[in-house]
């Protein structure tokens, strides 16, 4: 029982994240295909049935797929300048440990 309130673990129900509205921002790596609201679906997923280590999948492929598209538009497609790379990595958009992995020489 929790000393508190008098009801036990078992009958708290666990909070919830909060739901937010729908990405209005225009962010630099906003697009159509990479939407931060798909980041926010991801989050607040029904997690019934579902392992720990599970809930989090979604998340990791969203965040792989953006650093993705962002070294993509740097190193293959030249879109992108140095300036808005840079920023992208400095304000965590893409991950730079990942990204330099996908630079090393596969031998």
């Amino acid at each position: 029982m929790d000393r508190l309130n008098g009801a036990s673990a078992a009958e708290t129900p666990r909070p919830r994240a909060v739901v937010h509205s729908p990405c209005t921002a225009a962010h630099p790596f906003c697009s159509s295909s990479f939407r931060c609201c798909s980041l926010l679906s991801a989050e607040n997923q029904d997690e019934a049935g579902k392992r720990r280590d599970e809930l989090l999948w979604p998340i990791f492929r969203l965040h792989h797929q953006r650093s993705r598209y962002i070294y993509d538009m740097y190193y293959n497609q030249k879109k992108i300048t140095r300036e808005v790379y840079e920023f992208a990595l400095e304000e965590k958009y893409a991950d730079a440990n990942l990204i330099a992995k996908w630079k090393k020489v596969s031998t």
